[in-house]
Parts: structure tokens; C-alpha cells; sequence
């Protein structure tokens, strides 16, 4: 093996800019490949085991059978907030759902969710799509992006997938305040 080394090390020496000339086309070859790169990277991670994003799946699952496909909005209204910001807010909720392509909100998982805002002011709004795992990442990404997750509107406050202010670390929505077991509560009608 020391052999081939120290011919490629001659070589390499004796023709520096041949080789450098080498790695720059190979460089401005890969550039067009690498830039388009992000078009073909999918939603990896989401269904390993043991990761907080499968234990959430699990739970979705678990709580709300086949009434959910992995995606949902969490809605939280203050003590003070009325019952038109409670309306505005799932249909807000409804509103950007509406254009995301293949996303649905049914309409009576809204008005489930403007029902129980009411009573416990903690609403899960379980959203339905035909989307393949990967494909809703980028739908989760949209509802995120347009919902602005944290942010109080009218006392009431919505939580998308993957933001920050979502799941067991958030501190101003504390885990308990989740709904538990509500399945009954959006069972679609048949």
C-alpha cells in the first residue's frame, strides 16, 4: 500500500495544477446535483422507535384511532377569552387548512373543538389527509408557518406539529392541560 502512495503523492506533486483543475471540475459538476439535493430528503426520523415523534404518533393513534393521520392543531383558550375568539380561532384554524392540499378538518371535529373549548378550554383538532408521512411534513410545515404557533389571538393560543411551544417541554402549556382520551369526542359521524 506504500507503494501506490507515494506514486499518487509524486504525481499529485509533480502536476499541482492538473489536479487542482481535477477537483474544481468535479466541484462545479457536483454543484447542480448538491443544490437540487433538498428536493429528494423526506421526513426521516418520525417512526423511529423510542423518538418523541413516534411516541406522539403512538398517542394519536392510541387516543384518536383512524379519526387522525399524524397531524394535528391543539387550541388553547385563556380564562378571559370569549366565545367569538373561540369560534375565530378554529376557524382560523379551519381557514389554512382549507389551502393545504389533501389536509382536511372535518366539519365536526370543529365544532367539537369550538364545544370543548368552551367547557375545558383545551381543544384537539385531529386533521385528516391521504398524505404519505413524508409529504406531511411539508403540509405540518405550511399549518405552522400560518397559524404562528404561540402566539395569543384573542386569549386563544394554537399549537402545531413541531413547534416549539408543542409537546411535553412546552412551558406555557403544560402537559397536563392535554387532552386526554378524547376519542369519543371526535368520533366522526356516520
Amino acid at each position: 500500500m506504500r507503494e501506490p502512495m507515494t506514486r499518487l503523492a509524486g504525481f499529485a506533486g509533480r502536476r499541482r495544477r492538473w489536479v487542482l483543475a481535477g477537483w474544481l471540475l468535479v466541484l462545479v459538476l457536483a454543484l447542480p446535483l448538491a443544490s437540487r439535493q433538498t428536493d429528494h430528503l423526506t421526513g426521516g426520523g418520525f417512526d423511529v422507535p423510542g423518538s418523541q415523534s413516534k411516541a406522539v404518533n403512538d398517542a394519536l393513534e392510541r387516543d384518536f384511532g383512524g379519526d387522525a393521520t399524524g397531524i394535528a392543531v391543539l387550541l388553547r383558550s385563556a380564562p378571559g377569552a370569549g366565545a367569538v375568539a373561540r369560534a375565530a380561532a378554529v376557524g382560523q384554524v379551519r381557514r389554512t387548512v382549507a389551502g393545504i392540499d389533501r389536509v382536511t378538518l372535518p366539519p365536526p371535529f370543529a365544532r367539537r373543538a369550538e364545544l370543548a373549548l368552551r367547557r375545558k378550554s383545551v381543544a384537539m383538532l385531529p386533521l385528516r389527509s391521504d398524505l404519505s408521512s413524508d409529504r406531511l411534513v411539508d403540509a405540518a410545515t405550511t399549518l405552522r408557518e400560518e397559524l404562528d404557533p404561540g402566539a395569543a389571538r384573542g386569549g386563544v393560543t394554537a399549537y402545531s406539529p413541531g413547534s416549539r411551544q408543542s409537546g411535553p417541554g412546552c412551558r406555557s402549556c403544560p402537559r397536563k392541560t392535554w387532552p386526554r382520551r378524547r376519542s369519543a369526542a371526535f368520533r366522526s359521524s356516520r
